[in-house]
């Protein structure tokens, strides 16, 4: 039984289309997770209706300049990455042109 799923993972894995899919998976990986992890954190920490904003009461204590500042730049860096994802998936894994 152990034999027949390994070889059929095997088989399953050398498809070129299961390659590729996994290159370009492996290659958006990284610039997905700082985008969620920036949307996150604005959901969170700098939204009026985040959990721990209203818990810890953060826009008592935090000045409303470095709250925006956060705000825009969690926002920005949250949009930058994630709408990226779509050209680094056509682009990014393609190999270099020989010179």
């Amino acid at each position: 039984m152990i034999d027949a799923i390994v070889k059929r993972t095997v088989r399953y894995r050398q498809h070129s289309f299961i390659r590729v899919v996994r290159r370009t998976l492996a290659v958006i990986f990284p610039l997905a997770l700082i985008g969620i992890i920036a949307q996150v954190l604005f959901i969170v920490f700098f939204s009026n209706d985040g959990y721990l904003y209203n818990v810890l009461s953060i826009g008592d204590w935090v000045p409303k300049v470095v709250l925006t500042k956060a705000q825009y730049s969690l926002l920005a860096l949250s949009q930058v990455t994630i709408e990226m994802l779509t050209v680094y998936a056509a682009y990014g894994d393609r190999p270099a042109l020989p010179d």
